[in-house]
């Protein structure tokens, strides 16, 4: 990398020249590349398209949530089923 001094209206002004090299050296590190996916996977679907595929993302997990819980009280019950026979033949 060079540094070029210019006079413009009797002030110093650096102005960097850079080489291909330089410019491929900031264009393809790793914070630039990352920053640059994230902004094409952003820029790949409209608003509109976002907030649909985060409704159905939320509306999937609140099924699968539900299921979970309803599986886990089916379970309680039955377990408490069997408690209940298992005492009524106890005591006949």
């Amino acid at each position: 990398m060079r540094l070029s001094r210019y006079n413009i209206f009797d002030g110093m002004v650096e102005i960097e020249r850079m080489t291909m090299r330089d410019i491929l050296n900031r264009a393809l590190n790793e914070v630039s590349t990352m920053w640059g996916s994230v902004s094409g996977i952003l820029g790949a679907l409209t608003v509109n398209e976002w907030c649909l595929l985060i409704t159905a993302l939320i509306t999937a997990f609140n099924f699968i949530k539900s299921w979970y819980i309803d599986m886990r009280k089916l379970k309680m019950l039955e377990e408490e089923h069997q408690l209940k026979l298992g005492r009524k033949n106890e005591v006949e």
